[in-house]
């Protein structure tokens, strides 16, 4: 792993001055063969396919705000599948897989009192470095799923790295080297199997061609190319 400031290579021991909650993450992972490049508060991953990738959440926090002033978030498909309801509370919800923090700051700018999991160090330094950067709201935890008290959400939400099954299905160019790094969820069913069991409420997200992950969702909400499937009090 090598990291890089100002066009110079820098020691582990000067990045850990810097992002010491990051470089808590990293630091077990160093033989890894990848690259950061740090550029003032964040860090970005270096990408043969791209530009350096990080989270730019108030980028996308922005964007969200505009396109909730001119629609409904009641009408999302998202939040109808979280159970974000017109004059009650919102939920507590869970993101189990954070990814690079897409739908967790969705969730996050719907109002949702939302916290995140991902199980892979590398996103995990670019969700916290993000998080930490912009002074969001939103608990992070580097852990698997598994590891957490689940019965303590309201919401359970999975998405699933699924394998790309043609050549359009490939992921924009900066998303590539993610892919690579963090590679498809071999045990996606296995672990909705879990959160199955330990929630009120579980949503697993899909893209709308393809099967559901677990047979007989309670109800489906679907959004132009993504469906979200919804199993509830299934551990009653």
């Amino acid at each position: 792993m090598h990291f890089y400031q100002d066009k110079k290579e820098i020691h582990f021991s000067d990045f850990e001055n810097q992002f010491p909650a990051e470089a808590k993450i990293l630091g077990l992972y160093l033989e890894q063969s990848i690259s950061f490049q740090i550029e003032d508060n964040r860090i970005k991953l270096e990408s043969p396919y791209s530009n350096p990738v990080f989270v730019n959440a108030q980028s996308k926090l922005d964007y969200h705000k505009k396109y909730f002033y001119k629609n409904s978030i009641y009408k999302e498909p998202l939040a109808k599948a979280v159970g974000i309801k017109k004059g009650q509370d919102k939920p507590h919800i869970l993101d189990a897989t954070a990814g690079l923090l897409g739908d967790t700051l969705l969730m996050y700018a719907m109002g949702a009192n939302v916290e995140c999991c991902e199980r892979n160090p590398i996103a995990a330094a670019l969700c916290l470095n993000a998080i930490n950067t912009e002074n969001l709201n939103i608990k992070f935890h580097f852990s698997n799923v598994s590891d957490l008290d689940l019965e303590s959400y309201d919401v359970l939400y999975f998405d699933p790295m699924y394998s790309e099954k043609n050549d359009k299905a490939r992921p924009k160019k900066e998303m590539q080297i993610f892919r690579d790094i963090v590679g498809i969820d071999a045990d996606a069913k296995e672990i909705a199997l879990n959160l199955k069991e330990k929630s009120n409420r579980l949503v697993i997200k899909r893209s709308i061609k393809a099967q559901p992950l677990l047979a007989e969702p309670t109800m489906i909400y679907n959004g132009k190319s993504t469906s979200y499937d919804v199993y509830l009090h299934t551990n009653k």
